[in-house]
């Protein structure tokens, strides 16, 4: 983040009458299928006598109960049995509170607060939320502003709000501090679970004063002199937030170490509430957990081991919460659909919240790049673009990240189950699948050949079959089905695409004529109908491409071997494992050319090594093969040149060409329409696209290899 100096949030100071209510706590706990509602006041005041304090609790404008108690006699206002609606992140049920303290007719005070009526309790490893287990689908959120820093107003904090209830979000933690009051009252009526982090984290204390890191994390948190800081600090969260419906647990702060003052926090805590608490720098410490095991970014594997209980005991009868995971900056995050099939699977794993929501940056008019961060403004100690690290760019336009989110976050998920039979599972824990509307296309080699739709009625975090009437599947074509998810409002919740059937077309070639060659001092010249294609003969490669008149090569460069790429934000403690390869030098020539009578196609191969600095690290080839009419197959092949050699991690391997600056115009048939990687790709389906060479190109903050499309059947790039 960025490190800003100031005053953030509203200051004010209140002047209260002589008899006053000083603070009020609300408690619900529920029996059998009612609640117990119970107001712990507080009041002040050297002359209560004959005064009085009047609880009243509406739902809407219907008044549902009403007590009165003397106030030198107050201490809890208890209602009985209530028979009321339960508060969730699905149906955010609100009441509201009004306390009064009279003096006979008089109203000296009033006190207006939204409440709800929800039960947290972990059963064993499993959290549960009113009774529901509970999957937490999350994010990180900072108070950040592009403009104004850490400062934002309420219609700033509401369109995070409802961009993360539009995305599929449930949950959000409050990293790294308890947040601006009016996102937890917005958090109250649209509806998140919410994990409330104390403002504790002691980064400043792992580095001496040559910013050298000193590797003591535990410092002072586990320095008894610093146990009343650390109260303070949490006991504040707690004094603040503790009548907000949302909060679903409490955080003892953040990477700080510990363990032995987030103990005491723990034990104070116990003393005032019933809400879990967690800390995730426990799972480093003896203490190793409070009420849920929480974690960083666990991998996969390992979080597998954790669901099947194979690791150690310290991950064992308590759920588990990744407070952060899958690393959201640049181009990703990566794996976010390998993490929810486990989640989904155990039921000991209840989620976590992305790291993290929105990217911090300042936004500079005068500069030559807008968005700024680290470094560009002359400070001394910065993160650089570590800061710039989240799903949605700094005035909430949405990353290509948002996407992947909303999708693996969807509340509808299907699978197949049978020949026209496919199982849709409701994620959700208090709402039914009626909710949504379903429809569906059948897509045949990239084309939708028939829609309709899907009736679901399935009651929540349960699954039913349904058998769909579409056409018989062809095996000899791509052929997938695409489910569109939207709500009564026609507003799309998400697309999954599942595969039925995959069969790529091989080109079919009619060739009438032949392909012929002929060499001209250092080329190699291939005629065929309507063009011809040059090689050259020293180092083979492919350096003129013409038909019709139309050269298509930007010039003398054709197909090179590319081992290399730009690095994504999240490539920067691997690069390192990529050696030299951006400074590989490619030795070549043209081995051998024949031309085949029978076929009237012209074959060349082009072998080569990639060197560096005279070392010959790989063998290299390209086999080209030339139809009459000017098609031409290009196959590569790479090896090592020996086994040490194999240190070097390729970060990929293809080939490169420039083409001509007119071919703008560019249809796809592959994964689209956002940009997609191998293991970021839910938000992406196979299909037939259209764009322009611009239009492929993203603009991150911090430029990084982007834009990219995999599995693509076919690319057609053509001028106007």
């Amino acid at each position: 983040m960025f490190r800003d100096n100031g005053i953030f949030r509203d200051v004010y100071i209140t002047e209260n009458p002589a008899e006053y209510i000083n603070d009020y706590a609300v408690k619900t706990v529920k029996t059998d299928n009612e609640y117990k509602l119970s107001i712990d006041v507080s009041i002040v005041g050297d002359n209560l006598k004959g005064k009085s304090i009047i609880a009243e609790l509406y739902y809407g404008d219907e008044l549902v109960a009403e007590k009165s108690c003397d106030a030198d006699r107050a201490s809890y206002i208890n209602f009985g049995s209530l028979n009321v609606k339960e508060w969730s992140a699905e149906y955010p049920e609100l009441y509201t509170l009004y306390l009064s303290l009279n003096d006979g007719d008089k109203a000296i005070e009033y006190i207006r607060k939204k409440i709800g009526f929800k039960t947290v309790k972990i059963n064993g490893e499993i959290f549960t939320f009113n009774g529901a287990p509970v999957k937490f689908k999350g994010v990180n959120h900072h108070d950040t502003h592009h403009k104004t820093g850490f400062v934002m107003n309420g219609e700033d904090l509401l369109k995070d709000i409802k961009l993360m209830k539009q995305f599929n979000c449930n949950a959000v933690r409050t990293s790294h501090y308890p947040p601006d009051p009016i996102f937890l009252d917005l958090c109250d009526e649209y509806g998140l679970y919410v994990i409330d982090e104390a403002d504790i984290e002691t980064h400043g204390t792992q580095f001496n004063e040559g910013l050298r890191f000193t590797g003591k994390p535990n410092i002072i948190s586990n320095d008894k002199k610093w146990l009343p800081r650390y109260k303070d600090r949490v006991r504040r969260m707690y004094e603040r937030d503790k009548n907000h419906p949302s909060i679903t647990m409490w955080s003892l702060g953040n990477e700080s170490g510990g363990w032995k003052n987030h103990d005491k926090c723990c034990e104070m805590l116990k003393g005032l509430t019933d809400i879990p608490v967690h800390y995730e720098g426990a799972i480093r410490t003896p203490r190793g957990s409070y009420d849920v095991i929480s974690e960083m970014y666990q991998i996969p594997q390992l979080l597998e081991k954790i669901g099947e209980h194979k690791l150690t005991k310290r991950y064992q009868n308590k759920p588990h919460f990744l407070c952060e995971y899958c690393h959201a900056m640049g181009v990703g995050p990566g794996s976010l659909e390998d993490y929810w099939k486990l989640i989904y699977k155990y039921d000991n794993l209840s989620g976590g919240c992305i790291w993290e929501w929105a990217d911090h940056s300042v936004y500079d008019e005068n500069a030559k790049y807008k968005y700024t961060y680290g470094g560009d403004h002359g400070e001394a100690y910065h993160d650089s673009n570590f800061c710039v690290d989240g799903l949605f760019y700094p005035d909430r336009t949405p990353h290509t990240g948002a996407y992947e989110m909303k999708t693996v976050y969807r509340p509808i998920r299907a699978e197949k189950a049978g020949d026209k039979t496919y199982r849709f599972r409701n994620t959700n824990a208090f709402t039914k699948s009626d909710v949504y509307n379903v429809e569906y296309n059948l897509v045949v080699d990239g084309v939708v050949t028939e829609k309709g739709s899907v009736e679901l009625d399935i009651q929540p975090l349960c699954s039913c079959d349904v058998k769909i009437a579409h056409s018989d599947i062809d095996r000899g074509k791509d052929v997938f089905i695409n489910f569109i998810y939207t709500d009564k409002q026609g507003s799309e919740i998400a697309v999954e695409q599942l595969i039925l059937n995959e069969k790529v077309k091989e080109p079919e070639y009619t060739e009438k004529k032949k392909a012929e060659f002929t060499r001209k001092k250092d080329k190699l010249i291939v005629d065929f109908e309507g063009g011809s294609a040059i090689f050259s003969l020293e180092t083979g490669a492919l350096i003129s491409y013409e038909i019709d008149g139309k050269q298509i090569l930007n010039g003398n460069s054709g197909f090179a071997h590319n081992l290399y790429r730009a690095y994504l934000d999240n490539d920067r403690n691997i690069v390192k494992n990529w050696g030299a390869l951006e400074n590989l030098v490619y030795n070549g020539r043209l081995s051998s050319y024949e031309s085949k009578d029978k076929e009237g196609r012209v074959k060349i191969t082009s072998k080569g090594t990639l060197s560096y600095k005279g070392k010959e690290l790989f063998d290299c080839e390209i086999k080209y093969t030339i139809f009459p009419s000017g098609i031409m197959s290009v196959k590569p092949e790479i090896s090592y040149k020996s086994k040490l050699q194999k240190r070097f991690e390729l970060p990929r391997y293809g080939l490169s060409v420039n083409l001509d600056k007119s071919l703008q115009n560019v249809t796809y048939y592959g994964l689209g329409k956002g940009e997609n990687l191998n293991d970021f790709r839910e938000h992406s389906i196979l299909g037939i696209y259209e764009a322009t060479v611009p239009e492929l190109n993203v603009d991150y903050i911090r430029p990084q290899e982007n834009g990219n499309h995999g599995e693509c059947r076919y690319v057609a790039i053509k001028d106007d």
